[in-house]
């Protein structure tokens, strides 16, 4: 099975300097990226700008870890290093185990945590699934604020059409938000440059770190900054930080292992990254954060088994799954 760490193109110069192995001058340009849109658009919406800023300008921002793993890879190894890291995303070549690992295993969990809460007499309503497609119709147009634009039409088509179409536009946005505008950049050139210098656990720690860092500030917070003033706003970006810790590092573990045995294709952790954020939030919307935190809980547990059966794998630097 070839190692994620030699998908990089095998002309270009190993890095030395500690800043280029710990993918350091992807992580600054992504963040650099990412908040100077949720900025702009923050502020806008606190009415401290002259002119107003379409959500549009903070959806495209999301798309900063994707869009600076290719530019980096063009910038290193020209046309076809930014096309042998693209290329992965259509990785498709690989056993069939994986897309079930990749697609079903947060489903899973959230059943799991549904029966367990049903079983010790918890009140588990099973009959909400039904109100399933409204419910993502209704959080998909309460993600997108400010002046009426493109998303906010095709939001407005989702939450009147029929149930089908709903889950249809909703799963659109599962894969390219989140999927297809981040895994380029943390699995794709992230976990492939800090594995060629580390094990995989510290590689799938340090992406952990970065990835809570990148989301300590969405939008609303920064608004929060503009509007309520850095005493309201670093409690509440610190809390995120905390969080993201907590429920992003067994989630990284994952990451790390389906990307490795599926041949460093990236495929895969977009479908995992939109099965996930499509479970979790139908888990907290429906039935409450409660249950989110017992699947979290759930997440660690299988994590830390998966590192404890595949030492060889997680302490091996350039492991190659």
């Amino acid at each position: 099975m070839t190692s994620v760490a030699s998908k990089v193109d095998s002309d270009e110069a190993v890095d030395t300097h500690w800043s280029m192995r710990l993918a350091l001058p992807f992580f600054l340009i992504t963040i650099v990226l990412t908040y100077a849109g949720f900025v702009l658009f923050g502020a806008s919406q606190a009415g401290v700008l002259p002119v107003t800023i379409p959500y549009e300008v903070a959806f495209l921002a999301q798309f900063a870890p994707s869009g600076t793993a290719v530019y980096l890879a063009w910038r290193r190894g020209g046309r076809r290093g930014a096309k042998a890291l693209m290329s992965r995303l259509v990785q498709w070549r690989v056993s069939p185990m994986w897309y079930v690992v990749a697609l079903l295993t947060a489903p899973a969990m959230a059943g799991v945590v549904l029966l367990g809460n049903q079983l010790v007499g918890t009140e588990v309503v099973w009959a909400k699934l039904g109100t399933w497609p409204q419910m993502l119709g209704s959080y998909f147009d309460g993600q997108i604020q400010g002046p009426e634009g493109p998303l906010q039409a095709i939001a407005n088509v989702a939450g009147g059409g029929p149930a089908w179409l709903t889950v249809l536009i909703f799963a659109v946005f599962a894969i390219i938000a989140g999927g297809l505008s981040e895994e380029l950049g943390w699995r794709g050139h992230a976990l492939s440059t800090l594995q060629k210098n580390y094990t995989s656990l510290t590689a799938t720690l340090v992406i952990a770190l970065y990835w809570g860092l990148w989301h300590i500030a969405p939008p609303p917070v920064w608004e929060m900054l503009f509007s309520q003033g850095i005493g309201a706003f670093l409690p509440v970006a610190g809390t995120r930080l905390a969080q993201y810790l907590v429920l992003g590092t067994p989630l990284c573990v994952l990451y790390t292992l389906i990307v490795n045995r599926g041949d460093g294709s990236i495929l895969l952790a977009v479908l995992f990254h939109a099965a996930y954020n499509t479970t979790t939030i139908t888990l907290f919307q429906l039935w409450g954060q409660t249950y989110f935190w017992e699947m979290i809980l759930g997440f660690w547990v299988v994590g830390g088994s998966i590192v404890a059966a595949n030492r060889s794998h997680f302490f091996t630097q350039g492991s190659d799954g």
